[in-house]
């Protein structure tokens, strides 16, 4: 039961970012409730397997309603859960959680050069028409997004018990 309910958040998580959040961004930039969430399982899991396939999923959805190439959401989330979850491993401890906040708001500047990086690989391959332009429209709102997952993070903070 608890694994659904799990489930169930997760994608509630996607039909929130594809619907509510496009209507309450700021100056074009929106908070990213997936992004958060994977993050979130990440420093607080401690079941490597579920933050791997909840970052699979996460993604997957994401991929399906975003409209961008197929793949670049999943890709990024799982290698970012990949990232924080060494990172817990080796320098942070759990108990740390000032650095839950640090990891949100530099997670998201690393989530950002990661998509340029990935778009520009589709599109080099040809699979994407998205191109070397979209680099400075990425790199404008990061700053502002990473303030808005901060944000996001102190309000989601306290569902870390449920993870």
């Amino acid at each position: 039961m608890k694994n659904i309910i799990f489930f169930l958040v997760l994608v509630l998580a996607i039909f929130l970012q594809v619907s509510l959040f496009q209507k309450i961004g700021i100056l074009g930039v929106i908070p990213n409730l997936p992004l958060v969430l994977v993050f979130l399982i990440s420093f607080f899991s401690k079941d490597y397997k579920k933050t791997i396939l909840s970052a699979f999923f996460l993604g997957i959805l994401f991929d399906i309603f975003s409209g961008m190439p197929f793949g670049i959401f999943t890709i990024i989330f799982v290698l970012l859960a990949l990232v924080v979850s060494v990172l817990i491993s080796t320098l942070v401890s759990h108990e740390k959680t000032s650095m839950f906040f640090v990891v949100v708001f530099l997670g998201t500047f690393l989530y950002y050069i990661l998509a340029f990086v990935f778009i520009n690989i589709f599109h080099l391959l040809g699979l994407t028409d998205l191109s070397l332009a979209l680099g400075s429209k990425l790199f404008e709102s990061a700053f502002f997004e990473s303030l808005f997952n901060l944000i996001l993070a102190v309000l989601l903070f306290p569902t870390r018990r449920f993870i």
